[in-house]
């Protein structure tokens, strides 16, 4: 998908309904319900744009709000072409909790500095980097919760400003949520440990399964679109 948050232009090639409504709704798979099989397979090309006055209104909005109007309107597009009708509930759902384990965290805290978020997959190695950030453990969480398969939530309750870096093998870590959990043995890659194998042991946190009430995206209706 190709599209910056302050104009209204949005434009997916060869992308799943799926992947549209991953962005349009800011939620991972796992916590979008009552998928029909076929918004994981079709793909399709959508070019969306408004006219020039909404460009000039999304520029002039500082870049959270224009996000989250971003996202607004796919959902409209969503609604419009799609006919999608869905909502929000809580459920009660496996998740994972990012934990400190028994010998403690292997990293410490460091002085305050510019903070940078990243997470990229190159030569089937995932890595996250995470600098000089306030809410480390929790910022974690949230990018760990794109790679486990279901929801995980920062149990750690470490506070202070800390530096992260993980590195893990992406074949390994996609775990469902029918599977046993974080506690099970999972397989060794040529190309790095496995998310749980690396959590623990270059950071000294444990992802524990267990189950917590979870605010999930249920979709009641949506239809092929016909072409436009």
């Amino acid at each position: 998908m190709y599209y910056s948050p302050t104009d209204s232009h949005f434009r997916a090639v060869n992308v799943t309904v799926l992947e549209i409504i991953r962005f349009a709704y800011a939620l991972p798979d796992s916590r979008i319900l009552e998928v029909p099989d076929w918004l994981k397979s079709s793909k399709y090309d959508i070019q969306a744009e408004s006219d020039n006055a909404v460009d000039e209104e999304m520029r002039a909005l500082p870049y959270e709000t224009a996000r989250l109007r971003k996202q607004r309107m796919v959902q409209s597009l969503l609604a419009d072409r799609f006919h999608l009708a869905a909502h929000l509930e809580t459920r009660v759902l496996p998740v994972y909790a990012l934990v400190v384990s028994a010998k403690g965290p292997l990293f410490s805290s460091v002085p305050d500095g510019a903070r940078h978020s990243d997470s990229t997959t190159r030569s089937l190695v995932t890595t996250i980097t995470i600098t000089n950030s306030s809410n480390a453990t929790s910022e974690l969480a949230e990018i760990l919760t794109r790679h486990a398969g279901r929801m995980v939530i920062d149990k750690t309750g470490l506070h202070g400003t800390y530096s992260i870096s993980l590195k893990f093998a992406p074949d390994d870590f996609r775990v469902p949520i029918r599977d046993a959990g974080a506690n099970s043995p999972l397989p060794a890659s040529d190309s790095g440990p496995s998310l749980f194998t690396a959590v623990r042991e270059q950071l000294g946190l444990e992802l524990k399964s267990e189950k917590a009430p979870i605010d999930v995206l249920v979709l009641d209706h949506i239809e092929s679109p016909t072409e436009n």
